[in-house]
């Protein structure tokens, strides 16, 4: 009896450790740890030499500034461990009272020596440098410091930051580098992104790809790169095999393609837009070259019919592909059946080409966008034959027959799935019945910039699940329906 009482004992004090180890490792803080008087006032520096129109920073008052907002404590010591300043963490909408603003980053944060976390992405700073001491800080696994209006030459300081994973410097238009071998010290990055950060002069970008061993994810688009940072000294043997995302699109390379994307055997998402893929060879090979990708954006790569021909492409190739990207090129006329075998593809963006022939059924296709083609029918674009489609973008089309409710109009599904619907700059005439009728699981309508007019049907009311209904800049008469619930 005593043992049993004596092991139910120990068991309840083992559940009691564990749950508060747990709470620790999850940091949740001890009510009776605080930070220190140090770091509060490197804190307080900071607010004091910024603008806070938006009042994210009211909640810095008190004693304690593991209380504050945005801020992330040890549970154990009390140290200031995360900074997580960006206030909109789903989008940036630069109205002027949704970011800090500010001169510089105040000094003041080099105080914080226990740092592992820094976001300021989405505030202003006026196009001052990024500041040398982040370089000093170096416990930091995360930098965010996107869309933050920095200028000038990217500190290679940062390279000491040997324990930094993600690195996320994108859309700092005036932000540059001259030398990309500061990075070869971040020997623990598994995220880079310096998207929209001017690379046009640096030298070893191309190295970038094998001198972190650990990098998974790479982002350099719209870097202004040339041929010029592929140095023919680069071995592509030693191409890390873990890279897994590779985004260089719409740069300034040019010729063949480069020689490291045949050892990249872990890539399953690529961009190469902008790059000239005109002659066959270039794209076969670069389809050859990487049979693990699922997602393959090649906007704006001079790419036609015949590339998209049995001769010229081996439909093995493509059997991962889930998301295929393909807009703005020349692709005309008839449209290519090389989609319909393709089983795996879930996403197609066929948009701003040229293509004005039916479109067959794909029965596992769930996104497709044929915006800005040379379209003239509804019934073209499939939109009452892909019963399993979720989302079709088919805006400006310019179709020149009104869009009426007639026999041939009939849906083909016995239940649309087609969730999200975009015909703006598309229609003429009156807003059909069949809408509200037969697509009645859509949640996103848009019928707006058209040449619509009468009254809105009361069919429309029908579709209860409807979130957003654009029907501006049209000629519509009479009251809005109302939807059921």
């Amino acid at each position: 009896m005593g043992n049993s009482r004596g092991l139910g004992l120990h068991l309840v004090f083992t559940i009691i450790v564990f749950v508060a180890n747990t709470y620790t490792c999850l940091g949740v803080r001890n009510s009776s740890v605080v930070c220190s008087q140090r770091e509060r006032l490197a804190l307080l520096k900071f607010k004091h030499n910024i603008k806070d129109p938006s009042g994210m920073l009211s909640s810095w008052i008190g004693s304690d500034c593991c209380r504050w907002e945005g801020i992330q404590c040890d549970g154990v010591t009390g140290n200031v461990e995360g900074l997580h300043l960006r206030r909109d963490r789903g989008s940036f909408s630069y109205t002027g009272d949704n970011y800090l603003v500010g001169n510089e980053v105040s000094p003041s944060l080099a105080e914080l020596r226990h740092l592992k976390y820094l976001d300021l992405s989405g505030s202003d700073f006026q196009g001052s440098r990024i500041p040398y001491f982040f370089g000093s800080l170096k416990k930091l696994s995360y930098l965010n410091l996107s869309y933050a209006g920095f200028h000038g030459i990217i500190p290679p300081h940062l390279g000491n930051l040997s324990n930094l994973k993600v690195l996320d410097l994108s859309s700092n238009r005036q932000l540059m580098a001259d030398d990309m071998a500061w990075t070869f010290g971040l020997s623990s990055l598994e995220h880079l992104d310096l998207s929209l950060v001017n690379l046009a002069g640096a030298q070893n970008w191309g190295m970038v790809l094998f001198m972190i061993p650990l990098l998974k994810e790479i982002s350099l688009s719209k870097c202004g790169l040339s041929n010029v940072g592929l140095r023919s000294s680069v071995n592509s043997s030693r191409i890390h095999h873990n890279i897994k995302y590779l985004d260089l699109g719409f740069n300034s390379l040019k010729g063949p393609l480069p020689s490291f994307l045949q050892n990249m055997t872990s890539l399953t998402f690529l961009d190469v837009s902008g790059f000239d893929l005109s002659f066959s060879k270039n794209f076969q090979h670069l389809l050859d070259m990487i049979p693990s990708l699922s997602e393959l954006h090649l906007s704006i790569c001079g790419l036609h019919n015949m590339h998209l021909s049995a001769p010229y492409l081996n439909f093995s190739t493509l059997s991962n592909i889930k998301h295929l990207d393909l807009s703005k090129n020349s692709i005309e006329g008839i449209f290519p059946s090389v989609f319909t075998n393709i089983s795996s593809l879930r996403v197609l963006d066929l948009s701003k080409n040229m293509l004005n022939s039916s479109v067959p059924i794909m029965p596992n296709l769930l996104d497709l966008d044929l915006s800005f083609n040379h379209f003239k029918q509804i019934e073209q674009v499939g939109i009452w034959r892909q019963c399993h489609l979720k989302r079709l973008r088919a805006s400006g089309n310019d179709f020149d027959i009104e869009m009426i409710d007639s026999p041939k109009n009939i849906s083909e599904c016995s239940e649309d799935s087609l969730e999200r619907l975009d015909l703006r700059r598309s229609l003429n005439g009156t807003i059909p019945k069949l809408l509200g009728s037969l697509l009645l699981n859509l949640r996103v309508l848009d019928l707006s910039y058209s040449g619509l007019t009468s009254p809105i049907p009361e069919s429309l009311g029908r579709l209860r699940f409807l979130e957003v209904l654009y029907l501006s800049y049209n000629n519509l008469t009479g009251p809005i329906p109302t939807f059921q619930t």
